[in-house]
């Protein structure tokens, strides 16, 4: 006899701690006449979530009487440092998710400024491989390292986090991190920037938590927040973003052809490749460029005074 205490219809609160189940994603799509039948009980799940029942619990947006069209948004990629996506209107953020690919050790995947300005701050980043749920709006600063091991794996990643009540989840890959602050919601002042932070907002000191302030290069797709879906790519045409692909691929490894110069070391990116000039006397993105040299001789020297009064 199967018995259960709770029934999720289309998905779970947390999908990805669900065992027995290969899928990461809620369903998405129409339903119709949804009946639950044991012994003498019949119940309309449908119709009772309708009429508001008490044995009937809503999460996230649902549309009842009616079957639209729905839509995934297309994956994209970000191909340089510098492009941004704003996403308006974000403020009481309640839940956010999406996947990413990527080769690269650091970028910043979300930008959020809290509610006061310059005093609060909403970041989810990759720092040297490994990535960070970052936060503080003005109660003081919580950071949180995802369980998983390095992300830049060129692998598909799947991020979730869920706050409710100054308690929250941020889970990576499965693997949950818990945490706590004072402030009950996540107020954000109203946008959310994806891949990096616009060149023209003046970035805010808390900004130094995260260690550095460059744009994410990859790919990242299925973004939903407090469970709407919102289409990047579109958004990318609408602020006529350039260095965003609306596809998500991975390419031909780029050092092979040996594009740095003067013992530079290549290291692949994602789409493209870097030039490390450590260790050379040649600056510039493939180390072509010629570093000032100063030199000083025996008639060459600097002076300093010491006076005692």
């Amino acid at each position: 006899m199967l018995s259960s205490k709770r029934l999720h219809l289309a998905g779970s609160p947390d999908s990805l701690t669900q065992n027995g189940s290969a899928s990461l994603d809620n369903f998405r799509g129409c339903m119709k006449k949804v009946v639950y039948t044991a012994d003498n009980v019949r119940l309309d799940l449908v119709e009772l979530a309708i009429r508001k029942h008490d044995l009937i619990s809503v999460h996230g947006k649902v549309l009842f009487n009616r079957c639209e069209d729905l839509r995934s948004s297309q994956p994209i990629t970000f191909m340089t440092e510098n492009a941004v996506i704003s996403v308006p209107g974000v403020r009481d953020l309640g839940s956010i998710q999406f996947q990413f690919r990527t080769n690269e050790p650091n970028g910043l995947l979300l930008y959020g400024v809290g509610i006061d300005g310059n005093n609060g701050i909403f970041i989810i980043e990759i720092l040297d491989g490994f990535i960070y749920f970052v936060l503080d709006l003005g109660s003081g600063l919580t950071k949180v390292k995802a369980l998983t091991g390095p992300v830049n794996d060129s692998s598909l990643h799947f991020v979730t986090l869920e706050h409710n009540s100054g308690a929250g989840v941020f889970t990576v890959d499965r693997k949950p991190q818990h945490y706590n602050i004072s402030a009950l919601k996540l107020t954000l002042k109203g946008e959310l920037y994806v891949g990096g932070i616009s060149d023209n907002r003046k970035v805010s000191d808390a900004i130094k938590y995260s260690r550095l302030n460059r744009g994410y290069v990859g790919c990242m797709l299925h973004l939903v927040v407090d469970g709407g879906n919102v289409d990047l790519a579109a958004l990318a045409m609408e602020q006529r973003q350039e260095g965003v692909g609306r596809y998500c691929r991975s390419s031909t490894p780029h050092c092979m052809s040996q594009p740095c110069h003067h013992r530079g070391v290549c290291q692949e990116g994602w789409n493209r490749y870097t030039c490390s000039c450590v260790n050379t006397n040649y600056t510039g993105d493939t180390c072509r460029e010629g570093m000032s040299k100063y030199t000083f001789d025996i008639c060459l020297y600097t002076c300093v005074c010491v006076c005692y009064f």
